[in-house]
C-alpha cells in the first residue's frame, strides 16, 4: 500500500497506543495519535490535508449508533476530501452475539449493526 508518498495516522485511544508503541517503532510518515475518535482534539494533529480515505476497523461494533455519527460528524465537518471505508457488522450476528467473550478475563459488548447507523 506503500507508494513512499502517502501520511499515515494511526488513530486509538491512549492505552491501546501504549502497546503499540512498545512493539512498533513508527517515523517518518507513520503517526499515531492517542485520543478517542469521539474527541475533536485529533483533528488538528491530522497535518496533511486533501484526499484523505479514513479506514475504520473494529470499532463501530463497539459503539452505540449515536457515537458513530458524532464520529462521521467530525470527519465530514473537518475534512473537506474524505473517503471512509467503514467495517459494518450483520445485524442478525449482532443480535445472536450481543456479549461475546474476547477471553477469559474480559467481556466486549457488541452494539450496532449496519441498519442502525
Amino acid at each position: 500500500m506503500d507508494n513512499a508518498l502517502l501520511t499515515w495516522y494511526n488513530l486509538d485511544l491512549p492505552e491501546t497506543i501504549e502497546v503499540r508503541n512498545s512493539v512498533y517503532n513508527e517515523s517518518g510518515r507513520i503517526s499515531t495519535i492517542a485520543c478517542s475518535v469521539l474527541d475533536k482534539a485529533w483533528v488538528n494533529q491530522v497535518k496533511e490535508r486533501g484526499k484523505i480515505l479514513f479506514i475504520i476497523e473494529g470499532l463501530t461494533m463497539y459503539m452505540y449508533a449515536d457515537e458513530v455519527k458524532t464520529m462521521l460528524g467530525i470527519i465530514r465537518d473537518n475534512f473537506d476530501n474524505a473517503y471512509v471505508c467503514m467495517e459494518t457488522l450483520c445485524p442478525l450476528f449482532v443480535k445472536k452475539r450481543r456479549h461475546r467473550e474476547i477471553n477469559k478475563s474480559h467481556r466486549c459488548n457488541i452494539y450496532l449493526g449496519h441498519r442502525q447507523i
